[in-house]
């Protein structure tokens, strides 16, 4: 696998939501985890052993989370970001590989690079149209 993709799953969901609380914005939160999910399997489907994309959530493990094409990790009482930044030293030693971390986590991008690998940004507003920046590291033209 040349280049790996690690998308901060709850960071981009949470990017997309309104300002709000309750249970409405959880069941909101959870139906976007999920939609962002099946979005990124129906593109590494298309880029398969060119491109694994992983994609990390903060909390447990979720009911929807069944067989997709990417990987997802579910950081159970640690922050999904250290398990992002734990995965990119790790697939850096291993293989020297291309990493890429999706986030608006500016604490978390900087930490990235500071492993060699390498952040994609995130900015407020960016709404799904962080999906056609991942499509394009990918390696997806339009």
């Amino acid at each position: 696998m040349a280049h790996t993709i690690c998308v901060d799953g709850s960071n981009l969901v949470r990017g997309y939501l309104s300002s709000g609380a309750g249970s409405q914005a959880d069941d909101l939160e959870e139906t976007e985890s999920q939609a962002l999910t099946q979005e990124l399997s129906e593109l590494a489907e298309t880029r398969s052993g060119r491109v694994a994309i992983e994609v990390f959530f903060d909390g447990g493990r979720r009911p929807w989370a069944g067989a997709s094409a990417v990987r997802l990790f579910f950081a159970e009482g640690v922050a999904a970001d250290e398990l992002i930044v734990e995965r990119v030293r790790a697939l850096r030693f291993e293989r020297s590989a291309k990493v890429t971390v999706v986030t608006g986590d500016w604490g978390l991008g900087a930490r990235v690079e500071e492993e060699g690998g390498h952040w994609l940004k995130v900015r407020p507003g960016t709404g799904r149209g962080v999906l056609d920046a991942i499509r394009k590291k990918a390696g997806v033209r339009h």
